[in-house]
């Protein structure tokens, strides 16, 4: 039937035996439905998304993706103290259960139940050990030829060149974000057009014309910008199919150590980024994005629901609306790029580094276990992030005691270029979904397998990350001191109440009143937790100090022309958009007369001094 070009029998008859059983399924049977699919060039789309939904495989992926998921959904470590008013000493305080923000821990009797279903629970399936993974990302990677031919396919009035500097590493930087209560940056609002949030009612511009039924029509411009918004619209809605797609195809071939698969994949996502053009602050669900934690830890902490249904009114509304996961998508792909050029480092590359070896290694280990072992579960998370912090400010203080092997130059089919401006436009991404701990993780581990070649990228990104885990965790001990002080406060208003009587008789008896008692628990457990929250702070502030000392060595070791260089793209990329913006209005019929021309001398002006400002240089 292959022979004779019978795809569509044979893509059934493969799909039928590939989602047998494992015992009756022939080996060959998923690679006899890619041939099929192969030759049929998109006819057979149904019956290959039908097979990539059933079969064994697509489950484990699909928990795999979900565990990942949750890991940049997740805030990260913040140590918190409970409020007054949430603070019980019926029973002694768990010590890090206030400080846990990404998952209350369930009681007892909920966790002995979870212990029992996990242990009765079959073993999971390994897509490791199952070489069909392979054959599975080359059809899922099928699935997305047609839809990025699709994407290529829709017209745009124009692009936003604004928006390429996203893409660009010599352009990426840290962003300004809007004002929420818990974030250190702060966007100003630019006052210029912009297509994309463009809207035709709000123009004072040219009127719009009227029909012989005194009807008013639109401008011919205002009609155009409305299809290109509806465009638009659909090339967001194909962007985020398209990465849940390679986001599959990504997880098979790294399951698989397929490298060619994943950076297929990867080079499939830049490719649809390019072409759609969005920006981070477009690839990221609408409404507050701070943990609620944080904007009002008085609510939040210590409350019995999650902070998502513990968010304020209106922001779960949204989140449910607003399905937009395309952030998602991209972190999960960054993160196994940036996997798999670690593996392939440790592969490929020759490092000489002063480490601890031997006898010393092996009681640092000691060191530690005993140490974990000898706290509650609960404080096991506080030490391994001071640890984690500790060891990263030691490598970074080391780094320039290391000798790198730019391993990947030996690897010319290897594109790390694509791959920096992918996990770059991730970071972008987390950034404006407020994910510090994720940002800084992902940048760490790209900048250490590129051996810091992208460092005068990645490096501020992942200050400014760690600049507002510090603001956070000053905040958290600026937090747990109010609360000590209206601890005393409330001690001193309960005590005056007391009658003489009663103190005195308690003075004598050698017995505390009920408020004494109170103010005693509370204090004890508020000063034990602001010194762990400084203990914690230290390690972060002494991280943030290591990579500014980290980040000044690359620069000055970035020679002068280069940085030149760069500044003059920056000036570039600003004066083609702002004569964007110019002919933009000039179109819309928003500028006329004096103001035309005065504009238009402007512009003329940059571009003299531009070219004076490059033949100075040269």
């Amino acid at each position: 039937e292959l022979s004779e070009r019978n795809y569509a029998a044979v893509a059934r008859d493969s799909a039928a035996l590939v989602l047998r059983e494992e015992p009756e399924r022939p080996p060959f049977a998923l690679s006899l439905l890619r041939a099929a699919a192969t030759r049929a060039q998109g006819e057979l789309a149904d019956t290959v998304t039908d097979v990539l939904s059933k079969h064994m495989c697509s489950k484990a992926l699909d928990g795999r993706v979900i565990d990942s998921q949750q890991k940049f959904v997740s805030f990260g470590f913040m140590l918190r103290a409970l409020p007054p008013s949430r603070l019980s000493f019926e029973e002694a305080p768990s010590p890090l259960e206030d400080g846990d923000e990404a998952t209350m821990r369930p009681a007892d009797g909920a966790a002995a139940a979870a212990e029992a279903a996990e242990e009765e629970a079959p073993p999971q399936l390994q897509l490791e050990d199952q070489p069909d993974s392979v054959v599975l990302a080359q059809l899922e990677l099928m699935n997305v030829g047609p839809k990025l031919q699709e994407l290529s396919s829709l017209r745009r009035l124009r692009h936003d060149i604004s928006r390429f500097c996203f893409l660009d590493l010599q352009q990426v930087a840290v962003p300004l974000l809007s004002p929420d209560g818990a974030t250190l940056g702060v966007f100003k609002q630019h006052k210029d057009c912009d297509d994309a949030g463009f809207d035709a009612t709000q123009v004072s511009g040219a009127p719009a014309e009227e029909t012989d039924e005194g009807e008013a029509e639109p401008a011919t411009w205002e009609a155009a910008e409305t299809a290109d918004r509806q465009t638009a619209a659909k090339s967001a809605q194909l962007l985020q199919e398209l990465l849940r797609t390679l986001a599959r195809a990504a997880g098979y071939a790294a399951s698989q150590k397929a490298d060619q698969l994943l950076q297929a994949a990867l080079a499939a996502a830049l490719n649809a980024l390019l072409v759609v053009g969005p920006s981070p602050a477009d690839c990221v669900p609408k409404g507050p994005k701070s943990n609620p934690k944080d904007i009002d830890p008085d609510k939040f902490v210590g409350a019995e629901d999650d902070a998502a249904a513990e968010a304020p009114e209106g922001g779960k509304e949204d989140a449910e609306k607003d399905e937009n996961d395309v952030w998602l998508s991209l972190a999960v792909i960054a993160e196994l790029a940036v996997g798999a050029l670690q593996r392939l480092k440790q592969k490929f590359a020759k490092v000489e580094k002063p480490r601890a070896t031997g006898s010393k290694a092996l009681e640092d280990s000691k060191g530690r276990k005993t140490a974990a072992a000898t706290v509650s579960k609960a404080q096991a998370e506080e030490l391994a992030v001071v640890s984690l912090a500790d060891e990263a400010s030691k490598e970074l203080q080391a780094a320039d005691e290391e000798l790198h092997d730019v391993w990947f130059e030996k690897m010319p089919e290897l594109d790390v270029n694509s791959v920096a401006k992918l996990v770059a436009f991730s970071v972008l991404c987390l950034y404006h979904m407020r994910r510090w701990s994720n940002i800084i993780v992902l940048c760490r581990g790209f900048n250490d397998a590129t051996c810091s070649v992208f460092a005068t990228t990645f490096l501020p990104l992942m200050i400014g990350a760690q600049k507002e885990v510090c603001n956070l965790s000053s905040r958290g001990v600026a937090n747990t001191q109010r609360y000590l002080a209206e601890a005393k406060t409330t001690f001193d208003t309960e005590q005056k109440k007391l009658p003489r009587k009663l103190l005195r008789q308690l003075a004598l008896q050698g017995e505390l009143s009920e408020p004494e008692k109170l103010f005693k628990k509370r204090s004890s457990y508020y000063e034990d937790v602001v010194k762990r929250q400084q203990r914690v702070h230290g390690a972060w502030m002494t991280l943030l100090e290591s990579l500014d000392a980290s980040h000044s060595l690359v620069v000055r070791a970035v020679p002068a022309a280069m940085e030149q260089l760069r500044k003059s793209r920056l000036l570039l990329a600003e004066f083609l958009h702002d004569r964007n913006m110019f002919s933009l209005a000039v179109q819309r019929d928003q500028i006329k007369g004096f103001e035309k021309t005065g504009k238009e001398r402007a512009l003329r002006n940059d571009v003299y001094l531009h070219k004076q400002h490059d033949s100075d240089n040269i």
